[in-house]
């Protein structure tokens, strides 16, 4: 196919040009304007399904309710080493994990 375009484009003097702003694109717009074509494919609308970012964080918010539920039923309040600190460390670092990439989407959602 681009053999046949190689060909159209020699024998009409025409040049093709193909811009790609957005990397998930739908649709496109063609123009020629002094013997170059020029070929622009822009977003056809609305990203369909959720992204990858909005993935993870729902599935951190289950880890967390887990881990929470978890932390409360195997909490011992003996003194020593009865593990209850490691698991309140891990709810700790689960908690700033979600809290972080929360604000990344944030700034996704709300600042494009």
């Amino acid at each position: 196919m681009s053999d046949e375009n190689d060909r159209e484009s020699r024998g009409s003097g025409v040049q093709n040009q193909i811009n790609m702003p957005y990397a998930r694109a739908g649709g496109d717009v063609v123009g020629q304007k002094n013997k170059i074509k020029t070929t622009n494919i822009y977003p056809s609308g609305r990203y369909k399904g959720l992204l990858p970012i909005t993935k993870t964080l729902l599935g951190l918010f289950i880890l967390d309710a887990v881990f929470f539920v978890y932390g409360l039923l195997a909490y011992t309040g003996d003194p020593g080493d009865s593990g209850d600190l490691k698991r309140a460390l891990i709810a700790l670092f689960l908690g700033l994990v979600t809290v972080g990439v929360l604000i990344r989407w944030l700034r996704r959602k709300l600042l494009g």
